[in-house]
């Protein structure tokens, strides 16, 4: 017997959930092509790096290692 409000509440979890999922794996998919242009030849510089994006690179590069030595 879930009530209105309950049902509500629910479905906006839901909906955070699904748009913080949806952020993670875009930011994901960016990083890993930077990485990838890096790796192809760029050079810092060229792709204009801040400290910001460097940690998000670090943290995306060490999330997909140890997405691999899990699987």
């Amino acid at each position: 017997m879930w009530s209105v409000l309950q049902k509500a509440r629910l479905a906006r979890i839901h909906t955070v959930k699904t748009q913080s999922c949806s952020a993670f794996l875009e930011s994901k998919i960016k990083a890993q092509q930077r990485l990838l242009a890096l790796e192809a030849g760029g050079s810092e510089g060229q792709l204009a790096f801040n400290d910001e994006d460097v940690f998000q690179l670090q943290h995306h590069h060490l999330l997909s290692c140890l997405e691999r030595t899990t699987v």
